[in-house]
């Protein structure tokens, strides 16, 4: 294996890693119930932080379900290029065009998730978001959609995006530079051993570069998510609210995995036809001891 080749799961599990930089523990998810598309119902969440990590494991981010009834799929599961790609062999497959998208995911590949997120935009699905629909299933797939369910005790969160790093950069007076150089200390002692498990010898100014050039790539290479955005009609700011000047510091200090906003908030941001089917208030009156994300107040204008 090549020295560049071996940084590579580093620099995918940073960039993941990256966009939870301000979530305590931005593996959880709130604690639920729903069944699943094929009957087989969604374990309880554990109390417990390391059992709930393994729970999320099992049920959300090791496989996905795609199940199609009628004119509805059903989908729960991580979005990766194999379970995005599962999802369209069977959306080719179904006797009836898709309308309707119930969707079950905690996390995904960005890439990915926006192939589903412009199909759902292209063909007017409108997306059920089942028990959970967080990062990139919010940023991409629920935002794209003309139509919005959430169902009852469900929850739609963010907590950042491609673009993340320009406004925890600005939030914390850092260039972007900065930014990249701080990263690049802080990941330097694992790309190092990395390299030593592959084999051969190891400069570390070498390793130093190649971080700091993978980090650049990615930092400045933005285009994509915005164009999809500009496509979609919505506004970065939804998918980075929480890291932008002002409520950084709120976010960072709170022991949460990321944000929400009242279905009124959500059509300051541009997120229209979103309808809530639960009791109460989305997402103020959620009866939910596991929620973990700010609910932010949007001001009008």
């Amino acid at each position: 294996m090549s020295r560049a080749t071996s940084l590579r799961p580093l620099i995918a599990a940073v960039a993941l890693l990256f966009l939870a930089l301000i979530v305590a523990c931005a593996d959880e998810i709130p604690a639920a119930p729903p069944s699943d598309a094929d009957g087989a119902p969604l374990r309880p969440a554990p109390r417990d932080l390391d059992e709930r990590r393994q729970w999320i494991r099992t049920e959300f981010q090791t496989t996905a379900s795609v199940v199609v009834d009628g004119s509805t799929v059903h989908y729960r599961g991580v979005l990766n290029r194999q379970s995005v790609d599962h999802f369209f062999r069977q959306i080719r497959a179904a006797e009836a065009p898709i309308d309707t998208l119930v969707i079950n995911s905690s996390d995904g590949e960005s890439d990915m998730t926006r192939r589903i997120g412009l199909w759902v935009h292209e063909h007017a699905v409108t997306v059920v978001v089942d028990h959970v629909c967080f990062s990139s299933c919010a940023n991409y797939i629920f935002t794209a959609a003309p139509r919005k369910i959430i169902r009852s005790g469900a929850i739609v969160g963010w907590h950042g995006s491609e673009q993340s790093h320009v406004y925890i950069a600005q939030s914390r007076g850092l260039t972007i530079r900065e930014l990249i150089d701080e990263l690049v200390e802080q990941n330097l002692d694992q790309a190092i051993k990395d390299e030593e498990a592959a084999g051969g010898e190891v400069r570390p100014e070498l390793v130093r570069a190649r971080l700091h050039s993978s980090f650049t790539a990615l930092f400045y290479d933005t285009r994509a998510e915005q164009a999809f955005l500009e496509l979609i009609g919505v506004p970065v700011d939804v998918l980075v609210y929480g890291l932008m000047p002002g409520r950084y510091d709120r976010t960072v200090a709170a022991p949460v995995d990321g944000w929400t906003f009242t279905l009124e908030g959500m059509a300051r941001l541009g997120i229209t036809n979103v309808a809530y089917e639960g009791p109460g208030e989305y997402a103020r009156d959620l009866n939910n001891p596991a929620r973990t994300l700010i609910v932010f107040d949007v001001p009008p204008g």
